[in-house]
């Protein structure tokens, strides 16, 4: 992935910017690797930096008005992600022979293949964020352990497997589609 879309999407998450499954996506590779902490840590540096600069800060004069929309508050946070049974899940099988559990929050689901196990080549219209809770994730040739974030942007087609002897489970994320798209 190019470091410019991974410096974009942190930023988006450090600016609380992400729809809630992209977000938890971005906060446990935040809580599970050196990287994303290191990542998350700079923009918060920036953006505080940023705030205490007079010249940039929103003013009761300067700010477009904004009509108050409650956010839900999400059905799983990192922290209870982290301390959920993976081996208890209800896994059920899709259409692409991956085995799928929802986590209650929008856009997020765990998926879990096993050793040897990939999915077919295939695409999505809206940005995919998937972090390697456990075993070893494989996309075209790239690995990715525990922690590891791999992001698929939208119109690009990827193959996702399972490397090693243990199965794969991973938290994989979507952004909101276009409404004219079904993938």
């Amino acid at each position: 992935m190019p470091a410019d879309v991974y410096d974009a999407f942190m930023l988006e998450h450090a600016a609380g910017a992400l729809p809630a499954g992209l977000d938890l996506a971005a906060g446990l590779h935040v809580a599970l690797s050196a990287g994303g902490a290191g990542r998350a840590a700079t923009w918060d540096a920036v953006g505080g930096a940023l705030l205490e600069r007079e010249d940039v800060m929103e003013t009761p004069a300067t700010r477009p008005a904004r009509r108050y929309q409650p956010e839900p508050a999400p059905a799983m946070s990192v922290h209870d992600l982290l301390a959920t049974d993976l081996d208890a899940l209800k896994w059920r099988r899709t259409i692409t022979q991956a085995r799928c559990v929802q986590t209650g929050v929008p856009g997020a689901r765990f998926m879990r293949l096993q050793p040897g196990q990939s999915i077919p080549r295939h695409g999505h219209s809206a940005l995919e964020a998937t972090v390697v809770l456990r075993g070893i994730l494989t996309v075209d040739g790239d690995v990715y352990r525990y922690g590891d974030l791999m992001l698929g942007l939208p119109g690009e087609a990827h193959k996702p497997g399972a490397g090693g002897d243990v199965p794969c489970i991973c938290l994989v994320a979507r952004g909101e589609r276009p409404f004219w798209r079904l993938t």
